[in-house]
């Protein structure tokens, strides 16, 4: 089907700031749209640099997403989420957003679940590493991530129950998280994007995602590592 340059004319492609929305608001404009981006204050420069926005729409606070609402529905904007959506504003407040938004908005609430998202993977066919249920089956070198955006920022190695409760300390009052099997692989991130209109899939590119506390862990001299029980 025919893109009518009429119709793009008459919506705009709305998403928050991070660095997914470099990628939906660059793509967004490829494809004809003008581009509204809703960013922190301090954080503006980005996407200005960048070229990537025709609008940007500074607020205080993420959480302050919903004052800005009705202005967004009077642009005609579609909003694009990502996964900082669940960080900032919450997958359960998501669900309020009353603006045009691509997509399900049930599928951030998968996006904040490790759980959740490990379903999908083995649904789909996929081999996965281990998950040890309690830190006391920790038998060998495993990584633990926590559910939602703070995983990114929360990745710590453990090859013993007694490092992991050393380690998990740091992260008083967190205890959603879950304890993997630490396999050294390659650090791919895929963009992809299915069309439920045609059925199709179409993979637009692949980049690397570094998380400098859990990838430097494979860059480290293999003397280290036997000596870690890596």
């Amino acid at each position: 089907m025919g893109k009518s340059t009429g119709d793009i004319k008459k919506y705009r492609i709305a998403t928050i700031g991070s660095h997914t929305a470099l990628q939906i608001l660059k793509g967004a404009k490829e494809e004809g749209f003008e581009t509204i981006c809703i960013c922190n204050k301090g954080t503006e420069s980005v996407y200005k640099h960048y070229g990537v926005a025709d609008e940007i729409i500074v607020i205080d606070d993420y959480q302050h997403f919903f004052q800005i609402e009705s202005d967004l529905m009077k642009k005609n904007a579609i909003v694009i989420p990502h996964g900082s959506f669940v960080s900032y504003i919450g997958h359960e407040r998501v669900k309020e957003i009353k603006a045009m938004h691509y997509g399900t908005k049930a599928i951030l609430e998968w996006e904040s679940d490790r759980t959740k998202e490990r379903k999908w993977l083995t649904s789909a066919g996929l081999r996965l590493p281990k998950i040890f249920k309690t830190p006391e089956e920790i038998n060998g070198a495993v990584i633990v991530k926590f559910h939602g955006a703070l995983g990114g920022m929360g990745y710590f190695i453990a090859n013993t129950p007694e490092e992991f409760y050393e380690q998990i300390k740091v992260y008083k009052g967190h205890k959603d998280y879950v304890i993997q099997e630490y396999i050294v692989g390659v650090p791919v991130y895929t963009h992809y994007f299915y069309s439920p209109l045609n059925d199709e899939l179409e993979i637009m590119s692949f980049d690397k995602r570094y998380e400098s506390n859990a990838d430097s862990i494979g860059r480290i001299a293999a003397r280290d590592q036997l000596a870690a029980k890596i």
